[in-house]
C-alpha cells in the first residue's frame, strides 16, 4: 500500500473510532422497578465504549402511575448509575429511538432491550418492536437478558399491598426505598380510589335504569369485587364475572380491566339475576355451551339483553336524559337508593 492510501486509511479508521457511542432505552417504566435497573446496569458492563446512555420513558398512565412518576423514580435511580445516564420523555419510546437512529447516522446507536430468561414473549415483542431497524447500519442490537422474573403488574400489584410487599421490586444498592415507595404509593392508591369510586357509582345508577326498565331484578344481588387475581387476569380464556344463584350474587373480576368493560359483565350477570328470579336457572348445571341444552339460549338472553340494556343506558347518560344525581322512581313510584346494591371488595 502506498503512503497515501496508508494514510487515508488511517485517517478513516481514526474517524471510525472516534464516532460517538450512544445506547438507547425505552419503555413505559410503571413503575422502573430492579429488572429495568438490571438492563441499565448489565448493558454499560457489556459495553464499555457508551459515551451516553439515553433511557426514554413512555406517555400513559397504569394504576395511577403515570410519566412523572416514573421520571421521579428514574431521577433516585440515576444517583447509582454514571453520569452518562440521562432520562428523557417522550409520547412513544418506539417512535422516539427510530426518530433518534434516522437524525444521528453519524454515531454508533446501540438499541438496548430488556428480556426476561425463559420468557419467550419478551422475545417475540423484542423481534416486533426491532423489525424496522435492518435498514440503519449504525445500529446495533443489545438484547440484555435477566433472570429476574419481574413485571410492571407485579409491581403495581405490590405496590398496593404495602411497602413490604414492594421493597424487593427495588434495586437493592438504592437505599431510597422509602422515598420511591412513597412517590407510587400516593398514586396507586388515588388510582384505585377513583377506580373504585367509578364503579360504586354507576353500578347503583345502571341497577336504577334497568328497574326503570321494568326489569325484575328484586331482591337486588349482592355484588363482589375480585381485585387481585393476577392468575386469571393474565389468562386469556380467564373469568370476567359470574353469577350465583344460590347467593343471588354477581362476582366481577376488575384486574387490569377497563371500568365500562367491568360495568357490561355485570349488566350480562344481571340478566342472568332476573331469570334466576323468574325460575329460569333451575336446570342450569354447566358453564359450558357445548354440554347444556338450555345454557345457549340464557346465554344469548344475558349477551343481547345486557349488552342492549347497557348500551341504552349510556345513551341516555351522553344525551343528558339520565339524572345521575336524585335517584329516579321506579314504576310503582318507589325509589332505588344507592345503599340497597350491596358492593364488597374482596
Amino acid at each position: 500500500m502506498s503512503s497515501l492510501g496508508k494514510f487515508l486509511a488511517d485517517s478513516l479508521l481514526e474517524v471510525e473510532e472516534q464516532k460517538k457511542t450512544v445506547a438507547i432505552y425505552g419503555g413505559g417504566f410503571k413503575p422502573p422497578h430492579k429488572g429495568h435497573f438490571e438492563v441499565v446496569e448489565k448493558a454499560l458492563e457489556k459495553y464499555p465504549q457508551i459515551d451516553e446512555f439515553i433511557i426514554y420513558v413512555g406517555s400513559g398512565t397504569r394504576d395511577g402511575i403515570a410519566q412523572a412518576e416514573s421520571l421521579l423514580v428514574w431521577d433516585i435511580y440515576k444517583k447509582y448509575l454514571p453520569l452518562k445516564v440521562k432520562v428523557e420523555p417522550t409520547n412513544s419510546p418506539i417512535t422516539a429511538i427510530y426518530d433518534y437512529i434516522k437524525n444521528h447516522q453519524d454515531e454508533n446507536v446501540i438499541w438496548v432491550i430488556g428480556a426476561r430468561e425463559g420468557k419467550d414473549d419478551d422475545f417475540v415483542d423484542m423481534a416486533s418492536r426491532t423489525k424496522g431497524v435492518g435498514k440503519y447500519e449504525n445500529v446495533e442490537l443489545a438484547p440484555i437478558v435477566t433472570q429476574l422474573d419481574t413485571s410492571g403488574t407485579d409491581a403495581r400489584q405490590a405496590l398496593k399491598k404495602g411497602q413490604e410487599a414492594f421493597l424487593p421490586f427495588i434495586p437493592e444498592k438504592v437505599k431510597e426505598k422509602t422515598e420511591v415507595f412513597n412517590t407510587l404509593s400516593t398514586v396507586i392508591a388515588e388510582g384505585l380510589k377513583s377506580y373504585s369510586n367509578d364503579l360504586e357509582k354507576y353500578i347503583p345508577e345502571l341497577t336504577k335504569y334497568m328497574v326503570n326498565q321494568g326489569m325484575n331484578i328484586k331482591p337486588l344481588p349482592a355484588v363482589k369485587f375480585i381485585t387481585n387475581d393476577k392468575k386469571n387476569a393474565e389468562n386469556i380464556f380467564g373469568k370476567t364475572a359470574y353469577y350465583n344463584p344460590e347467593e343471588k350474587s354477581i362476582t366481577l373480576f376488575t384486574m387490569n380491566r377497563h371500568p365500562k368493560d367491568v360495568l357490561r359483565s355485570f349488566a350480562h350477570e344481571m340478566i342472568h339475576h332476573e331469570q334466576n328470579l323468574d325460575g329460569r336457572l333451575n336446570n342450569i348445571g354447566t358453564t359450558n355451551t357445548n354440554e347444556d341444552g338450555d345454557l345457549p339460549e340464557i346465554e344469548r338472553e344475558a349477551y343481547e339483553k345486557g349488552n342492549m340494556m347497557f348500551r341504552n343506558w349510556e345513551d341516555s347518560i351522553k344525551e343528558g336524559s339520565l339524572v345521575s344525581s336524585t335517584p329516579a322512581p321506579t314504576p310503582k313510584g318507589q325509589f332505588l337508593q344507592n345503599s340497597d346494591v350491596k358492593i364488597k371488595n374482596v
